[in-house]
């Protein structure tokens, strides 16, 4: 995939670093075991752990406020996609490591 043109000019096709995510290890909010984030469209994702069963749907407001800057304080920004946080970008949930 190139993204130049024959001109050697730079192509932009409008991607940002969350569309390339397709899946996060977070911890647990109920076992504090690795869960997984998968996002499944851009406006559909789901966590999921194998080890207690517990599964939350992501599903995106309008894509006009997908993304919100970190507010630490929120972690209940329905809709949004969370940029710039050590969480993962749909469900706020802190990264599994």
């Amino acid at each position: 995939m190139s993204f130049l043109n024959k001109n050697n000019e730079f192509i932009d096709n409008g991607k940002t670093n969350y569309d390339f995510i397709s899946q996060v290890f977070v911890v647990c909010p109920c076992c504090s075991k690795r869960a997984i984030v998968k996002k499944y469209t851009q406006e559909n994702a789901r966590v999921i752990c194998t080890f207690c069963g517990y599964v939350k749907e992501w599903i995106a407001a309008n894509k006009e406020s997908q993304k919100t800057q970190f507010k630490p304080w929120d972690k209940n920004i329905s809709g949004s996609i969370l940029t710039g946080a050590p969480v993962d970008p749909y469900f706020k949930e802190n990264l599994y490591y």
